[in-house]
């Protein structure tokens, strides 16, 4: 199998790319509670439990108020929830699909070089897969 160039996907909040994103990470994380106990032979033991999701996506600062940095700045001020689609446009590849918040999210103004941005999208609830049609 062929490996997948990853400037094919991008991270879309309201059915809109957020503009100049340079790379995004989709982060799956399970909680594994210690279920150990004397009769486990020596041998350490865990319970599948609580699972939670995130984004981390970085690009380049595109206008303040009406541009990327803008739509960042809105979802924390406002507190939004908003309806997140990380995917690609061809046939076959995998998307996946939730709601998120925005935790955090950082803006930088290097000399004489690009503004950077880079922010955190913390899953609120399950996270969909499917393959783009």
């Amino acid at each position: 199998m062929a490996a997948i160039n990853g400037t094919i996907y991008l991270l879309s909040l309201e059915g809109t790319p957020l503009a100049m994103q340079t790379d995004a990470t989709l982060n799956l994380e399970q909680d594994l509670p210690d279920a150990t106990h004397k009769l486990s032979g020596g041998w350490a033991d865990h319970i599948n439990g609580l699972r939670s999701w995130s984004i981390d996506v970085d690009g380049r600062l595109s206008g303040l108020a009406g541009g990327n940095f803008g739509l960042l700045f809105n979802l924390v001020t406002n507190r939004s929830n908003v309806a997140m689609e990380f995917a690609s446009e061809v046939t076959g590849y995998v998307k996946v699909t939730g709601t998120v918040s925005l935790g955090s999210v950082s803006l930088g103004a290097p000399l004489e070089d690009t503004a950077p941005f880079s922010g955190t999208l913390t899953g609120k609830g399950p996270l969909t897969m499917a393959i783009v049609s």
